[in-house]
This record gives C-alpha cells, structure tokens and sequence, in this order.
C-alpha cells in the first residue's frame, strides 16, 4: 500500500470546515462556562494541546497518508459537514462541539498519519470531555449524585450519633436545614475528577481498561469527597455551632477535600497498576510448563490497546502488531517513489481548495449575527435588577401585597443570581402566596418540580395548563404535600430577555420529548437568558383559592413579561 502527501484540496477542507465551527464554538463555550458543573472545559483544553505539543514535536515520520487513510478522512469529513449543517440549522452547538471533535479525528488522521506520536488518539479522546451529556441527562446525573449523596451522608451521620433528618435533599439538624446542594456541589466535584482521572490516564498512557477503570474509581472517590464533605460540616454546625457550608471556610474545606481526592485517585491508579500487570513467563516455563491459557488471555485482556509510539497509522491506540510488522509497515512507506509523492497537483484540486474555502467562509459569516444576537441579555439582566416593590400592582384580584423581598444566591449551587420576591396575602387573614422572578437561567426549560422534590416535598400531580381560551401561553401547575400533612400548590414559567413566551416541555408520547430535549439542547446552547416566574401557596388551599392563585401568577407575570418586552423594544 503506498504512501501520498494529502493534497491541498483535502487539506484546505479540513481547514475550513474546523474554521467554519469557530462562531458556534465560541457560543458553546461561552455557555459551558456559564454552568459550574462545566468550568473544567479549559483545563482539558489545555491538557490535549500540550500532551499533543509536547509529543508531536518529537515525533518522526513522513508526512503521508495511504489512499485507505484519504477514504476514511473523506468518509469522517462528510459526517463532520453534517453535524455541521445540523448545528447551524437547529442552532445547536452542542452538536458543533461534537462535530468539531470529529473534525479534529481527521487532523490527526492527516498530520499524524505517518508520525510517531504516543497516545494520539487517547489525547483526542480527552476533547469530548468538551460535550455535555444530551438529552438533559447532565441534570439526571446531579439529581441522582444528590440522592446518593444525601443517603449516604445520612447513614454516617447516623453511625456518628449526629442526631438530624434526612428529607430528600435536606439536611435537618436541631439548628438549622442545610440543603445538599449547600453541602455539596455533587456533579461540579464529580465532573472535575473524572477530568483529572482522564488526563492522567492519557499522560501516564495507561491501557484503555485501566482507563476506565481509573475514572470509575474517579466517580466513586467524588462521591466520598461530597459525603465527607456534609458529614464534616453537619458535624461542625452539631458540635461546634460553626458555619463551614459558606464563606471562606467552605471554600478552603472544598480544596483540602479535592485535594484529598486526587491523592486517592493516583493511590489507585498505582494499584491498578499491580492488579493489571501481565504474567510474565521465563523460557523454562514455555519450554517444559506447557500453554497457560488463563495467563494468556489474562495478558491480552490488560495489554490490548495500550498506548505505543505509533510508526503509521495501522499502529495506533490499541494495535498489537509486533516489532517487525511495524518496522516493515514503515519501511515500505519510506520507500515511497517519485510518482507516488507528486510534487504538484493539478489545477483542478487548487480550484476545489477556493471553492471549498469560499463556501466555508460565507457560513462563518452567516453564524456571526445568530452569535451576536443574544448578547443584549446583561441589558434585561440589569432592567430585572431594578424591579422594586411598586413593579407590581399592590392589590391583584383578592390577593393584597404585604411584603417585598430581594434575593442573591450563589450560581455555583444550581440557583439563579437573583430572586424578587413579593409576598401576596389572600383577604383579610387568608393564606399567603410567594410570587418570585429567578433569574437568569441559561437558555433552556429548568425543571422546578426537582428543586421542590429535593427540598423535601412529595409530587402528588403535575400538568401543563393554558393561562386562558384565548392565551395559548401555558405554565406547569403542581401539588405536593411533605411528611407532617402540609400541602403545597406551583405554578411556574419562563419568557426570555426579550418577553418572548417560552412553553413548558409536554410529557404525552415517547418521541415527543425526545425531541423536545434536542431542541431544549439546542436553546440551551444558545446565548438567551431566561426568567422564570413562580407563585407557591403552602396549606391545605380550597379549588377557590387555587383558582385565586392561579389569576395572581397570569396577570403578575403578565405584567413582568409586559415590562421587558417595552424595555427590550426601547433599546432597539
């Protein structure tokens, strides 16, 4: 099989595909980093561009693939193109970012086809740290890490005599509730472990099974790091009366526990190494001890796919040829002739690089307005700072306003920034109903229902209602009722920076949320910023008054809604 330089026009293609992800790159990245649980993307970055830096520029080798090579590039090349259409079309970068990685497969493919660089494809393998969990499956894992971790925590905090109760997700002691997700911050720990895990396997080239077991491990030490870390500080609200759940002290307890982590994490990776040796044999156990099938594939079970310096691109990450395989597999693709390495190419493929080039350059333009689009939300942001009590009406309905309220809360613990709170009071001296506006939430549907399950509270009943016959504008309506008999009554929505209504995911077939998670992706990835608007009424409410409550949270999210969308159209 002979060798080629890739042509120009491969080349060239290449280039501008992975150029014409830039915009919605840049838009994904931007907005992992608006979620905690994702701020370890760079590290992982930076991670792949040295490991790859660092042994590529000590590799040798020609720089030439065969035309199997070019086919499969060709092949890649085109499901890269798709993903990329798709992206742009549904202005989902979740789909670029994976579209990208596959890109990259193909520099690899071509630039490192023939050169000796260790790992190269476990360094690829580290950018899809840089893709999300789809399908809202990110926010499945956080709520089962906080279930694990609360009963988990509930259990040592029982051997240790700590006298509290466990509700869902919160911690009650004597003094005070603690929230797990205030204890802890479970997937945001989880996620950067299994990163360092993962760097580590690639930069030690440990085996593919190893790997995997080392990020395994990863998950299970996090896991430990977030019971220790409620234990720790159930323990020092029970005993000491200190507050280690915020501040500095939360802040430096965090670090001495991940730093704890990681030691255990190598701990185990040195462990596995021992557990995952082969069995080595001497030549007088071959000779006169027979086949030792067990130990055979016990060795090819712990040795397969591991690491080499790769000589082409037949030997790379997993291949098992031996010495003189390789070596003649390199040897035939040195001794390449003049007509299989042409120093020039036809005019034709020069003409395909422009036009390839050209294409590629009008759909960066064309991403840059949807890029930009969006990033007038801090002006919404900071129209919805300077809500005060007067913004809306004192009496709405039956309902009369007796309290106002504002709110920070920490984004690192799954809250919105800013919470304005108005407390309505049913009659004279009938029950009393919190209306909030949370914001800002990242561009996609947040399932409030979770936060109230996690605090504690039992769903009874959930549904998706119309605000009225002639308002197609619908919100989630809920019931919930806790341990000691009290039931509680939500309603919430959302609309965006601009006032634009935004409707609530339907439940009634299979395929139906599925593909409403893909788009709930897609205006997740987006650059939008969202506002969530909620009534709670607490009590054992009448059907009246729930219908009271239900007039209270349209026309006051009416009026909220009303006043972004003029604020937004005054800034045009």
């Amino acid at each position: 099989m002979s060798s080629r330089n890739p042509s120009t026009a491969l080349i060239f293609a290449i280039v501008a595909t992975m150029l014409a992800f830039t915009p919605s790159l840049f838009e994904h990245f931007r907005n992992m980093w608006a979620r905690p649980e994702y701020q370890y993307f760079p590290f992982a970055i930076a991670a792949a561009g040295w490991l790859l830096w660092n042994r590529g520029k000590k590799a040798t080798g020609l720089f030439a693939i065969s035309n199997t090579q070019r086919s499969r590039v060709v092949a890649l090349l085109v499901v890269t193109w798709l993903l990329l259409a798709a992206a742009i079309f549904f202005r989902a970068p979740l789909l670029a970012a994976a579209g990208a990685v596959l890109g990259l497969a193909c520099v690899f493919k071509v630039f490192f086809a023939d050169r000796q660089v260790t790992n190269k494809w476990g360094i690829w393998a580290l950018l899809w740290l840089l893709v999300p969990l789809p399908l809202g499956m990110d926010r499945g894992l956080a709520t089962w890490l906080q279930t694990v971790s609360s009963r988990l925590s509930s259990a040592l905090l029982d051997l240790i005599g700590i006298n509290h109760a466990m509700a869902a997700n919160v911690l009650q002691l004597p003094s005070r509730d603690l929230f797990v997700d205030e204890a802890c911050s479970g997937v945001v720990s989880v996620m950067s472990v299994i990163t360092c895990g993962a760097i580590w396997a690639v930069w030690k080239n440990r085996s593919l099974l190893h790997s995997v077991l080392l990020i395994v491990s990863g998950v299970i030490w996090a896991l430990s790091l977030n019971v220790a870390r409620i234990c720790i500080i159930a323990a020092g609200e029970a005993w000491y009366a200190v507050d280690l759940s915020s501040g500095t002290a939360h802040d430096v307890l965090g670090l001495v526990l991940f730093l704890g982590t990681f030691i255990a994490l190598v701990s185990t990776d040195q462990l596995l190494l021992f557990l995952l040796a082969p069995i080595k044999f001497d030549e007088f156990w071959r000779q006169y001890g027979g086949v030792n099938w067990l130990a055979d594939d016990w060795n090819r079970l712990v040795t397969s796919w591991t690491p080499q310096p790769v000589l082409n691109e037949a030997v790379s990450f997993g291949d098992v040829r031996s010495d003189d395989e390789v070596a003649a597999g390199h040897q035939q693709s040195t001794d390449l002739t003049t007509s299989d390495r042409p120093s020039t190419e036809p005019f034709s493929h020069g003409r395909a690089a422009i036009g390839v080039g050209l294409g590629f350059a009008m759909l960066v333009v064309w991403q840059l307005p949807f890029l930009f689009a969006g990033s007038n939300w801090s002006e919404s942001i900071a129209f919805a700072n300077s809500f005060h009590e007067e913004s809306l009406p004192e009496n709405i309905g039956q309902w009369k306003r007796i309290k106002f309220e504002e709110a920070q809360r920490d984004r690192f613990r799954g809250f919105a920034d800013h919470s304005k709170v108005f407390a309505y009071q049913f009659e004279e001296e009938g029950p009393i109903a919190t209306f909030s506006l949370d914001y800002p939430f990242t561009g996609r549907w947040h399932d409030l229902d979770n936060c109230y399950t996690s605090s504690g509270w039992t769903q009874l009943q959930l549904m998706n209602k119309s605000g009225a016959p002639d308002n197609d504008w619908q919100f989630v309506e809920s019931e919930f009722d806790r341990t000691d008999g009290t039931r509680g009554y939500l309603l919430y929505s959302f609309f965006d920076g601009e006032g634009a209504k935004m409707q609530p995911p339907t439940k009634a077939t299979i395929i139906g949320p599925i593909l409403e998670r893909m788009m709930e992706s897609s205006a997740a990835s987006s650059s939008r910023r969202l506002f969530q608007v909620q009534v709670f009424l607490t009590g054992n409410a009448s059907q009246a008054t729930k219908s009271a409550a239900e007039q209270l949270f349209i026309q006051g999210r009416e009026a909220l809604r009303t006043k972004m969308e003029q604020a937004a159209r005054g800034n045009e």
